[in-house]
Formats: structure tokens, C-alpha cells, sequence
């Protein structure tokens, strides 16, 4: 690699931190081009070498290409083929220049420095937890200048992705405790995302997983859990993929009485279910169970939720079920929640292999990898394309400040 070439390399991940968490605010799907820009950048500048050989042995590319075989295989039986196709060609795309790009990425930790990427990682963190403080608190300024605060969700619809990612943006700043730029930046997000949940009226999803984060990272210290941490929590996503069903149609009777505000239950878990639209989204959660029960083999077919058909011909769920362990099942079946939970079981590996030398660094990846739990089991559709893409952008910027910072100390 030339000098030149290293240079546009080394710049274009110091951008590309930066744009990520100013994309977070400002437009979300965005995040999906830039990650197409940065591959292809780093596939024209970057090292290259051997690269197909490195994603043909890759366990969680391996993983990944299984389950888009099985959602090609289920596509016969699904509730809307034209829609099938579309989405599998999409995720084809998403899964294959996604796993590039984190190679190609990681490769990058000779030409980057780990300064200049704490830098980027701070500043990152900083635009977007600035961006959210000033679209909540100041939209008539925003407005003053022409601008719809509406656009950036400061209360609504961006500002939860925003706030829902930021947390882990935060988490990657804060893997290096002598890092004192990005640590800073990362404690300041963390209390931003608390803060905003607060003051805004935007759902609880940030500060939910942040804090749950936080405390699985004090339960790993404290217990001193060290390199399986990660490995612990891919363990519990497997068997949350293999067993969701079953466990919602257990818990049926339970979810009724509270979604419906049952009198039995306790008011303060009836109020907090009141604000936060809990009861929806249980709702929504026990028809993917029992629609999921009608075709356990094939599932409905994949991102044909929203055609899955009610008893009155009506569509049974608008969106997606807002639970990854359910639409797997509801989706590809047994089959598509047996590759899921393969797939988790193996990040999880891939992130102790990865992190599981320091003992903070195994347990902040393992409480990070527990708190996306919480978003994917209550949260967004589980084969979004920004979502997805975001996922492995941080997974990739988190690896690169790993590995540069070994390269340095040598």
C-alpha cells in the first residue's frame, strides 16, 4: 500500500466515525450508503489481499450465508413472495458488503493511529449527544431558522434511533479507560441518553438498554467473568431464539391480564405499561406467536409480517412484531430461528475472541451484546437494513481500536 493509499484509507474511517454519529440524528437510513461508500473506498485503496478467502472461512459469514439459504429455500411458501425476493436480495447485499467492510476495516489498523480514532470516536459521540440536546430542547430555535423539528424527531421518531444507538456508540468510546477524550464523550452520551429519555417524550428503548448494559457490565466485574462473558450472553440469545415461542404462548395468560390493565396487576407496572405503549407492542408479540404456530416448519415467509393474514382476512400485525426471537420463528420457521441462534452463539465467540484479553474490554463487549438483546427483543424489526448496517459499523470500529491499539504497544 502506497503512502497515498493509506492516507485516503486513514481518512476515510476518521469521516466515516464522524458521519456515523452525525447520521444517527439527522437521517438514520443514510447510514446504509455510507457504509457502501467506505467499502468501496477501502476495496479500491485498502488491502485486499486474500479477502474472499478470509469471508470463505469466516464461521459467522458461513452462519450468515446459511440463513440467507434457508430464507431462499422457505421463499416457496411465503405469504408474499413478490416482497420475499426483494428483501433476501437486499439482505444478500447488507450481509455480503457488511462482512467485507469489517475486514477491510480491521486490516486498516496500520494506517490509522490510535489518536486520530479516538478523536473521530469523540467527536462521533459528541455530534450526535449535542444534536439530540439541541433538537429537544431548543426546537423554536430550530424552527427560527426553517427547520422542522419534526424532521429530526428531537421529540419523536429520530430521536429514538438516535437515542437507541447512541448508547452503544458510547460503548466503543469507552473500551479504553486511559482514553480520556472518548471516555468523556462516552460518560457524557450515556447521561445524555438518560437525560433526553426524560425530558423528551420519546420511548424508554435508549435508557432501557443503556442501563441494563451498565449493570450486566458491574455483574460481569463483580463476578469477575472475564473472557466468556460475551460467550455467556450469546448462549442466552441462542436459547432466547430457539425457545421465544414457547415461552409466549406460556406466558399468554399472564401478558392478557397486564396488557389489558388487569386490575391484579400492579399499578405501578400498569402505569409504566400505559406510557410506554408496552400493551401494543405485548399484543403484537402474542399474535407472531400463535401466527408462528400455524407454519412451524416454513414461517411465513421473509418481511412477510405485514401479510400475515387475520382471522377476518385483515393484516394480523402492521409492521413487524417488534421482537427478533418471534419473527425469526414467524418468518423462516424452526429453521430460521435454529440459523439465528447459531448466528448469536457465534458473535458471541467472535466477540470474547475479540475482546476477551482485558477483562474490562470482555465485559463492556458482553453488556453491550446484552443490551442489543434488550433492543432486538423489544425494539426494531430484526432484518432492518439501517439497523443491521449500524450493528456493523460499530462492530467494525470497535475491532479497528482494538487492534490498533495492540499494533502500538506492540
Amino acid at each position: 500500500m502506497t503512502a497515498r493509499d493509506a492516507a485516503i484509507c486513514r481518512w476515510t474511517i476518521y469521516l466515516g466515525v464522524v458521519l456515523f454519529g452525525l447520521l444517527l440524528l439527522v437521517s438514520f437510513r443514510a447510514v446504509v450508503p455510507l457504509a457502501a461508500l467506505i467499502a468501496v473506498v477501502l476495496l479500491s485503496f485498502g488491502p485486499r489481499r486474500r479477502l474472499l478467502r478470509t469471508l470463505r472461512d469466516d464461521r459467522i459469514v458461513q452462519a450468515l450465508a446459511a440463513l440467507l439459504l434457508v430464507a431462499a429455500a422457505l421463499a416457496y411458501w411465503s405469504a408474499d413472495y413478490g416482497q420475499t425476493l426483494p428483501k433476501l436480495v437486499q439482505l444478500s447485499a447488507i450481509f455480503g458488503v457488511g462482512s467485507a467492510l469489517v475486514v477491510l476495516i480491521r486490516r486498516c489498523a496500520d494506517v490509522v493511529s490510535v489518536r486520530g480514532l479516538d478523536r473521530a470516536v469523540a467527536a462521533a459521540v459528541g455530534l450526535c449527544s449535542v444534536g439530540v440536546l439541541i433538537v429537544g430542547f431548543f426546537p423554536e430555535g430550530l424552527q427560527s431558522l426553517g427547520v422542522d423539528p419534526n424532521y429530526f424527531g428531537g421529540t419523536s421518531y429520530l430521536a429514538n434511533r438516535a437515542l437507541t444507538l447512541l448508547p452503544f456508540l458510547a460503548f466503543v468510546a469507552l473500551l479504553y479507560p486511559s482514553a480520556r477524550a472518548p471516555c468523556a464523550a462516552g460518560a457524557i452520551a450515556l447521561c445524555v441518553v438518560v437525560v433526553a429519555t426524560l425530558a423528551f417524550p420519546v420511548p424508554l428503548m435508549g435508557a432501557a438498554a443503556a442501563c441494563s448494559a451498565l449493570l450486566l457490565y458491574c455483574v460481569f466485574r463483580l463476578l469477575r467473568v472475564g473472557r466468556p462473558a460475551p460467550v455467556f450472553v450469546g448462549a442466552f440469545a441462542a436459547a432466547l431464539f430457539v425457545v421465544s415461542v414457547a415461552l409466549m404462548i406460556a406466558a399468554r395468560p399472564l401478558l392478557s391480564d397486564v396488557a389489558s390493565g388487569d386490575a391484579a396487576a400492579p399499578s405501578a407496572l400498569r402505569e409504566l405499561i400505559a406510557e410506554t405503549n408496552l400493551s401494543h407492542r405485548m399484543e403484537i408479540w402474542m399474535i407472531s406467536a400463535e401466527r408462528a404456530l400455524e407454519r412451524p416448519l416454513t414461517g411465513w415467509g421473509l418481511d412477510a409480517t405485514r401479510r400475515v393474514p387475520n382471522q377476518d382476512g385483515s393484516d394480523a400485525i402492521s409492521l413487524h412484531p417488534h421482537n427478533a426471537f418471534l419473527q425469526a420463528w414467524l418468518e423462516l420457521g424452526v429453521f430460521g430461528a435454529v440459523a439465528c441462534a447459531a448466528l448469536f452463539w457465534l458473535i458471541g465467540r467472535r466477540l470474547s475472541a475479540v475482546f476477551g484479553a482485558d477483562p474490562h474490554q470482555s465485559a463492556l463487549s458482553g453488556a453491550a451484546f446484552g443490551g442489543l438483546l434488550l433492543v432486538f427483543g423489544a425494539g426494531f424489526g430484526a432484518f432492518q437494513s439501517w439497523w443491521l448496517t449500524s450493528l456493523i459499523l460499530l462492530a467494525a470500529f470497535a475491532a479497528l481500536r482494538v487492534r490498533a491499539a495492540e499494533r502500538e504497544s506492540g
